[in-house]
């Protein structure tokens, strides 16, 4: 059975990586950020690493990755293994973490995943009498991809009371991580949104952004049919990505 991922179930995620914390939840490290196992490849390893000063303990698990009704969906992986399911690492020692495909196939499009490191509390402290031991998480995607895929993005741009909106279509068969992005309205001032991760977009898959400005910038009011200059910055592409956008 398919086990689903909701918001209550991910109560203490960090997505942001290099995750660190007072006392056991602190000194804890992995890499690579992003797995890519080639297409005709069966495997690849991640590493995790303990600088902490005690033993330190993992639960890992893995999930097919795909976006539906503007959102993460996530669920049982059942065309790839992650080995060792759980694993205890000494104070400044490494351990590599093993991701398995059960089997190597010809993929019409990249195949998305993500690893799930949990960092379990240690035992209980009786000396604690709040009995509240936090959990902390990353999330590492994790991509089966192939030279030959591509993105193939479509634009939107929508403003209302709530704010501007950025609608991405991919068409394609890699995924995009969109981020650095830049409009600028013809005949104003660009309107930058920072260094800031704006969003995965899968490959096949459709999803709308709701965009914040970087300190200190202003999101004009813009009419419709205003024509929009985008610039924006894909982590996986060299070339930034251009295009032009009408305010719908």
């Amino acid at each position: 059975m398919a086990a689903m991922i909701g918001r209550k179930f991910i109560l203490g995620l960090v997505l942001a990586l290099g995750v660190s914390g007072a006392g056991y939840a602190a000194a804890w490290r992995f890499s690579p950020i992003v797995t890519e196992i080639p297409a005709n490849q069966r495997a690849a390893a991640i590493t995790l690493k303990n600088d902490d000063r005690v033993p330190l303990n993992y639960q890992l698990r893995l999930y097919k990755w795909t976006q539906a009704d503007n959102a993460d969906q996530y669920a049982d992986a059942a065309d790839m293994l992650v080995s060792p399911p759980a694993v205890t690492i000494q104070p400044g020692q490494s351990y590599q973490v093993r991701l398995s495909r059960r089997a190597v196939s010809p993929l019409a499009s990249e195949q998305s995943y993500r690893l799930f490191i949990d960092q379990l509390p240690p035992p209980r402290d009786p000396n604690n009498s709040l009995g509240v031991s936090m959990i902390m998480r990353a999330a590492l995607p994790v991509f089966v991809t192939d030279r030959k895929f591509a993105v193939q993005l479509s634009w939107r741009l929508r403003q209302d009371a709530s704010g501007l909106y950025l609608g991405v279509t991919n068409s394609g068969t890699k995924r995009v991580r969109l981020g650095w992005l830049t409009l600028q309205p013809e005949g104003q001032a660009p309107i930058a949104f920072g260094d800031a991760l704006i969003g995965y977009v899968l490959a096949g898959a459709e999803r709308e952004f709701k965009l914040k400005p970087a300190e200190g910038t202003k999101i004009p009011v813009l009419t419709k049919g205003t024509r929009v200059a985008l610039t924006a910055n894909d982590s996986s592409q060299r070339n930034p990505i251009t295009a032009t956008v009408t305010i719908q």
